[in-house]
């Protein structure tokens, strides 16, 4: 009974010191690309398109956030019922329909936010942005989102808004403080494909729990399981 006892705590014990690595490597992960993210846009802001793009290759592909691995229950109960309200199919230009969901800490108090891109077309659509609040999916804000890339601000407040269309591009970051949003402009700039140049390729990708398969549109709900 004792060796039986001494090996379950072992094991708890052993358990432990993995997931703490875990999310000390994590912690590392997102404060390496917090640094290198605000590298890439100083850099793009004074038109040093070399040194963003140097440090961009520095990033992470995907975000890594431990904010989603975190969620309580009642947070995940609240945001599923948000992204189950949208169609996830194209209908007709007149029916908005989901084009996608992500999770990532806007106002770096370490828990997830929940952003959803909804519209008909490019022209019209928006961004929402929810909290979770005493218990509930609060919208805080609704934002132009067409022709975008989100990314994750890891150790900041905010996400990073790539807008690329016909050749031009533009940096930016939304800030969200108090269920509050904010954006400031770090740059445009039109591509010149003579020249070699191209749309910047950033990591910190944020999620999008959306995939397109051989029966039209699938949602992801399994962030919320």
């Amino acid at each position: 009974m004792k060796k039986c006892m001494y090996r379950l705590l072992v094991a708890l014990l052993f358990m432990g010191f993995v997931l703490g690595c875990g999310e000390t490597a994590q912690a590392a992960s997102e404060k390496s690309d917090g640094k290198n993210m605000k590298k890439v846009l100083d850099n793009y802001k004074k038109k040093n398109y070399k040194a963003a793009t140097k440090y961009a290759k520095k990033l992470n592909k995907t975000a890594k956030e431990a904010c989603v691995k975190k969620m309580s229950k009642g947070m995940k109960k609240a945001y599923k019922k948000v992204v189950k309200k949208y169609p996830a199919n194209y209908t007709s230009y007149s029916e908005p329909y989901l084009w996608g969901y992500y999770l990532t800490d806007m106002d770096n108090d370490k828990k997830a936010d929940l952003i959803l891109k909804v519209g008909t077309c490019e022209a019209d659509v928006r961004m929402y942005i929810y909290q979770y609040k005493k218990g509930k999916a609060v919208k805080v804000a609704t934002l132009g989102a067409g022709h975008t890339a989100l990314y994750a601000y890891p150790k900041h407040n905010g996400i990073v808004v790539q807008w690329g269309h016909m050749g031009y591009e533009s940096l930016s970051v939304t800030k969200l403080k108090n269920g509050k949003t904010t954006t400031k402009s770090y740059g445009s700039r039109e591509i010149n494909y003579d020249k070699g140049q191209s749309f910047l390729s950033l990591g910190c990708v944020l999620d999008n729990h959306i995939d397109y398969d051989s029966s039209g549109t699938r949602v992801d709900l399994s962030p919320f399981k």
